[in-house]
């Protein structure tokens, strides 16, 4: 796992899912693989397969798969207890915009203490993970109806009357 969660960082991210399973029962099965692709011929063929994805590669840009934006998803959420959060209890984007960030981030530890996680994000990190998920802003502080206390709330990045959150 890393700790950079930027856009930039996912944008580049290519995950390649290894999940074929070799079993003595396939039809195929070779016990001599092991061998075979280390021969001369073999290590030959496998050197031109690579020059002609290079080229390919160099012409046409990474092509886009299901399996591996699905990967990167599965990365993307397991990687962040807050998009753990979200999908585990089926939060939406009107719910997250119903309810002031201390609320949530609230509703938030209390999920993290029932699971077990051992090191909780701070509401800072929490925030920043739903901003980028999202692709929300933060409101001005604002007074909440019920408390009084002074609140932010997560609003459409296409309000102008938002701040972004320093993440130095």
């Amino acid at each position: 796992m890393v700790n950079d969660k930027s856009f930039g960082f996912y944008r580049r991210l290519i995950l390649i899912p290894l999940d074929a399973k070799f079993s003595n029962t396939d039809p195929d099965y070779d016990p001599d693989i092991s061998q075979k692709v280390v021969s001369e011929e073999a290590r030959s063929y496998l050197l031109n397969m690579a020059i002609r994805g290079l080229r390919r590669l160099l012409k046409k840009g990474f092509t886009k798969s299901e399996k591996v934006e699905k990967a990167i998803r599965t990365y993307k959420v397991q990687s962040s207890h807050a998009l753990t959060w979200l999908v585990e209890n089926d939060i939406t984007e009107e719910y997250l915009l119903s309810k002031h960030t201390g609320e949530l981030y609230a509703e938030f530890k209390i999920w993290c203490e029932n699971e077990g996680v051992e090191n909780i994000p701070r509401q800072q990190t929490f925030t920043i993970d739903i901003q980028r998920e999202f692709d929300f802003g933060i409101s001005k502080q604002q007074r909440d109806p019920k408390t009084g206390r002074k609140c932010r709330y997560f609003v459409p990045s296409s309000r102008r009357d938002i701040e972004k959150i320093d993440e130095s």
